[in-house]
């Protein structure tokens, strides 16, 4: 039986399919930020992006989300779990004085801001990758 096919939970292969159709909303909004674009179009985007990212990160971590199902089901992986919870609280911070920069709008304040949302860019792409990582562990666990 795998990760997303349980008796015990059967709605998780629906939450895992929202987890991952975000991630790809994700993923498109990051391709839109790290072209070119005038500041006012780096403040409306990166507003979505942190209005999708807080969305995104309550449907892993909410009481009874995907987070706690793969918690319950494998306590050895707890640490990996509060590391993905972390990356979430650094990210949403990223994006958040990413955001005050822009709304500055001055070129002192904004300088820098292509390189960051790159390394954001990297640092999303990295916290995916695990998570799919750890998926992919638990299913081949089951």
């Amino acid at each position: 039986m795998s990760i997303t096919e349980t008796a015990a939970n059967p709605h998780i292969k629906d939450v895992l399919a929202d987890i991952l159709e975000e991630h790809q909303h994700i993923e498109a909004l990051m391709d839109r930020l790290k072209e070119a674009c005038p500041i006012d179009r780096l403040q409306l985007l990166l507003n979505e992006l942190h209005s999708t990212l807080m969305s995104h990160f309550a449907h892993e971590q909410y009481p009874g989300g995907f987070y706690e199902y793969l918690g319950a089901r494998h306590p050895e992986h707890h640490e990996v779990l509060r590391e993905l919870v972390d990356d979430h609280n650094f990210i949403l911070s990223t994006v958040r004085g990413l955001l005050e920069r822009a709304r500055l709008g001055d070129p002192q304040s904004t300088s820098g801001v292509a390189q960051e949302v790159a390394d954001l860019a990297k640092r999303i792409e990295g916290h995916e990758l695990r998570e799919r990582d750890l998926v992919k562990q638990l299913e081949q666990a089951v």
